[in-house]
């Protein structure tokens, strides 16, 4: 199919598409158009998203054999590369609780390389601007006991540390959390914070790196002004 072009929800899309065997298919992809987030929930099913609604702006493109895509082993064989861009998303993950929302922002990757720029949104009452990369997204995405790699600048006005955790490592119901790190994680934020609670803690102007590695976590570099003083 050449220089197909039409809508799609009755958002406008063009694209090119060859397709090789039908019982194995081989799928040489190129789209550029307009999608509802919930297109993309049907795609990668409700296993990891619970919901998804607003408008991505995609120009992708995709070269493997699809079954590929279901083996940790072969996945990465499978080329996909292109942009994307979020305008007012809301997102519901398969990890209970975590909801992102007016998520706007731009997204380039090339096979198993996820880049972010000016990634923008709010989780609970905390907001975040991202940006930076992840490494291995696709075999994470995809696939349990997968390593994931994010080195990123994270700004923030205003952080929950509270809710944060208990969203991450514990029950709503119950408020409390048992913090643990997967040893599948390594993150590298450069972190700067306008305002930061914690229980009875007030935090303002942090910044710092946050490094989590084999587990840990550390701290370097950190200031802030706190309790009266710097």
């Amino acid at each position: 199919l050449r220089n197909v072009d039409g809508k799609l929800n009755n958002k406008p899309f063009t694209g090119d598409l060859k397709l090789n065997n039908f019982s194995q298919p081989i799928v040489d992809l190129k789209f550029k158009g307009e999608l509802e987030a919930s297109t993309v929930q049907t795609l990668l099913g409700k296993d990891f998203l619970r919901q998804a609604t607003g408008i991505l702006v995609t120009d992708i493109s995709m070269l493997g054999q699809l079954s590929r895509l279901k083996s940790r082993k072969t996945a990465q064989q499978v080329k996909i590369s292109g942009n994307l861009e979020m305008k007012d998303v809301f997102i519901s993950t398969r990890f209970s609780g975590i909801y992102f929302k007016e998520v706007n922002g731009n997204f380039q990757f090339t096979h198993n390389y996820l880049a972010m720029s000016d990634v923008r949104g709010k989780l609970g009452k905390s907001d975040f601007i991202l940006n930076g990369f992840f490494r291995n997204i696709v075999s994470y995405l995809l696939f349990d006991d997968q390593p994931l790699g994010i080195e990123t600048d994270l700004q923030s006005k205003f952080l929950d540390l509270d809710e944060l955790l208990v969203l991450s490592f514990g029950q709503e119901s119950t408020g409390q959390y048992k913090f643990e790190i997967s040893p599948n994680i390594y993150l590298n934020f450069n972190c700067s914070q306008d305002r930061l609670t914690y229980k009875k803690f007030t935090a303002q102007s942090l910044e710092g790196n946050l490094l989590v590695k084999g587990q840990s976590a550390y701290s370097k570099k950190l200031s802030m002004k706190a309790m009266g003083g710097e």
